[in-house]
């Protein structure tokens, strides 16, 4: 009888031992992937808001970081234009003093590259902040409207992009 209770003991420290490791790998293999948004050579943009006129281009590039090239060749490619079908989910919020105060109106203004990067993928975004989509409909059709109007409404915007299983870290672009 006594045998038997020490032989149990090291088949569960085993078997405690193998989910541990197991959950060990599940954990590092979820680290070594994320996405987030950076200006340019995959540096991850910081919580300090990013501060662009009103009439300026707000483009950023959204990054997927794989832990290898084989990782990434797992995952269909980011799709923002809605002209295709997107499979990437931007959220908005319009910040004030610091606090969430609404969703804001927000376009993405094309996907203009996507490039394969060994691990990395990434997709270039151009955004237009707060302003009515009937708006960006009439300044896109009358294109002197279009040209002599502000392309973004002044404020602090919270930016989050969503993939699969993935979300990426808020970003802050301030408008003004």
């Amino acid at each position: 009888m006594a045998d038997s209770k020490r032989s149990v003991k090291p088949a569960v420290v085993r078997l405690v031992a193998a989910i541990l490791l197991v959950a060990g790998a599940n954990a590092s293999r979820a680290a070594d992937r994320e996405l987030y948004f950076s200006k340019m050579a995959h540096d991850p943009l910081a919580a300090t808001p990013i501060v662009y006129g009103p009439r300026d281009s707000i483009q950023l590039t959204l990054n997927l970081r794989t832990s290898s090239s084989a990782d990434r060749a797992r995952f269909p490619p980011l799709v923002i234009d809605h002209r295709l079908e997107p499979n990437v989910r931007f959220e908005v919020i319009e910040m004030r003093k610091g606090v969430e105060y609404l969703p804001a109106s927000f376009r993405i203004d094309g996907q203009r590259d996507r490039q394969v990067d060994g691990p990395y993928q990434m997709a270039d975004v151009w955004f237009l902040l707060g302003r009515s989509q009937p708006f960006y409909h009439i300044a896109d059709h009358f294109g002197l409207l279009g040209r002599a109007s502000d392309k973004h409404w002044e404020g602090t915007y919270r930016i989050r992009a969503f993939y699969r299983e993935f979300s990426s870290p808020p970003i802050f672009v301030t408008v003004r």
